[in-house]
């Protein structure tokens, strides 16, 4: 079996490709919509999409669908010529909702401009009325890529994001789930004008030990689990614990490490969300190299909240967080991933 070096320098493995994705590929033919809401938010759709959500106070079925309007057109084509790009996000829900939209490039997420309020920014949560349509008019430049680059956009609704919970075992049912659309392709006729930095945090992969492989793979009654057929995240502890729904706090600093394996070889981006707001680059930053098989990626990161701004990220006494892993592909059977949310106390 041969290896050879990727662009960032890691290693990639020759495997037989194996058809697994059947049921993805005839809901996109056929337009239908699979279930979201699940508790890693992996749902991916172009259409409407059914989930049961929970308020802590009562489940109630709703509707909800969301995408992008400018793709119901057949001759749709996404150019960027050095002016802002304009594109129109829909949400339509028999509930009141609010909903974060968020648009990555190549994983990377953006900035993009609400036209209605004039807004520019990264967060940009929406309040949705049941029964509504809500569509924003948005328009943005990507901060990355040249003349000729091909760049992947996807678009990112989360449920109810800036949650804040009010207690340390608070339930979070369906708030902070994460929906997708399938991908958008973007080729640049002219280098960006707003070009970003080019720092690239990766953290490459490794072989597992027979100890990790057996941990992701079989149960602990030692029964086969997981096929390791699609990407997955997790969030531990130092003592190699997998957060549930609390993680402690050690003098103001969050300790944590994050795990990824399994699906196909692409590269993640890592964004995190402290009470549904996005922390800046120079606070958090990663890409994780994703191999297929037998290889797992992780990395342990501190968080020193006595540095971050109170009132911008609504610190209290008690405060979600959770991760977001997006491709940086534009591969449609590689889904952005929403890591586990959990609550965190400070004081």
């Amino acid at each position: 079996m041969g290896k050879l070096k990727d662009k960032y320098g890691g290693i990639v493995v020759e495997q037989k490709i194996i058809v697994i994705y059947l049921i993805l590929i005839v809901c996109l033919i056929s337009g239908c919509g699979p279930k979201v809401g699940n508790e890693n938010g992996k749902g991916e759709s172009d259409n409407n999409s059914e989930i049961e959500m929970s308020d802590n106070r009562k489940s109630t079925d709703f509707n909800i669908s969301y995408g992008i309007e400018e793709v119901k057109q057949n001759d749709f084509i996404l150019e960027y010529n050095g002016e802002p790009v304009s594109l129109h996000s829909f949400v339509n829900c028999s509930m009141d909702i609010k909903i974060g939209i968020y648009l990555f490039a190549d994983g990377r997420i953006q900035s993009y401009e609400d036209c209605s309020t004039k807004e520019e920014g990264i967060n940009h949560i929406y309040d949705v009325k049941a029964g509504e349509k809500k569509i924003n008019e948005i328009k943005f430049v990507p901060d990355i890529g040249n003349e000729g680059d091909d760049l992947s956009l996807r678009f990112l609704f989360v449920i109810n994001p800036d949650t804040v919970p009010d207690k340390e075992s608070f339930v979070y049912a369906h708030d902070t789930n994460m929906n997708q659309v399938y991908p958008i392709n973007i080729h640049m006729n002219v280098e960006s004008k707003n070009k970003g930095g080019t720092e690239k945090n990766i953290v490459l992969c490794k072989e597992m030990t027979q100890e990790e492989y057996d941990s992701k793979v079989y149960d602990k009654y030692g029964k086969y689990r997981n096929t390791l057929d699609t990407a997955d995240f997790v969030m531990k502890n130092n003592n190699d614990e997998e957060i549930q729904n609390y993680i402690k706090t050690d003098n103001g600093v969050l300790n944590f490490v994050i795990e990824g394996c399994g699906g196909n070889n692409d590269y993640y981006n890592i964004t995190a969300y402290i009470n549904g707001v996005v922390l800046e680059k120079d606070i958090f930053n990663a890409i994780f190299q994703i191999q297929r098989g037998r290889y797992i990626t992780k990395k342990a990161f501190d968080v020193d909240l006595t540095k971050l701004d109170k009132n911008k990220y609504k610190l209290g006494e008690y405060n979600s967080l959770f991760f977001v892993a997006v491709p940086e592909s534009g591969n449609k059977k590689n889904l952005s991933q929403r890591i586990r949310v959990c609550t965190f106390g400070y004081k």
